[in-house]
């Protein structure tokens, strides 16, 4: 793994973890989108045909807003701070069907959202039921439903 490297060979480093990242979306030809984009898209095409949204419910993470990270990761280096990993995460855990009702609640989208398993959406890949980030090197950053709206107004 690459953490074990640098940790393993480099005297002076800053690992910084984060989970489910999502801003902007990238102008390189091929740059995926963020869950929210694709499920922006989905939602709006489903309102339009009166249809419902599936989403997973049983897998609980911390969504990382790439311009929060951004400032996080400055202030870490330009504080100083001492060398090692830390985790970087807008505050809270959600599933993310319960991101979804946020978003769709946020971007004022009016489709049915339901909850089903990880089976029905196979994944090369199993995900565990459980990935938080908890920080305990860093002040707390602002809730991911604030760091969303700032988001959407983008």
């Amino acid at each position: 793994m690459g953490e074990e490297s640098v940790m393993k060979y480099g005297e002076r480093y800053y690992i910084i973890r984060l989970s489910k990242l999502f801003g902007k979306p990238a102008k390189a030809k091929g740059a995926k989108k963020s869950f929210f984009d694709v499920m922006l898209e989905v939602g709006k095409k489903a309102e339009k045909a009166i249809t419902e949204v599936k989403v997973v419910d049983e897998e609980t993470s911390c969504f990382t807003y790439a311009p929060d990270l951004a400032k996080k990761t400055k202030e870490i280096v330009e504080a100083e701070k001492p060398y090692g990993i830390y985790h970087v995460s807008n505050s809270g855990a959600c599933t993310w069907y319960e991101a979804v009702l946020e978003l769709y609640k946020q971007a004022k989208i009016k489709v049915k959202v339901v909850p089903v398993g990880s089976d029905e959406f196979p994944r090369p890949a199993q995900r565990p039921y459980v990935s938080t980030l908890i920080n305990t090197k860093l002040n707390p950053m602002r809730s991911w439903k604030l760091a969303l709206r700032e988001y959407l107004k983008k």
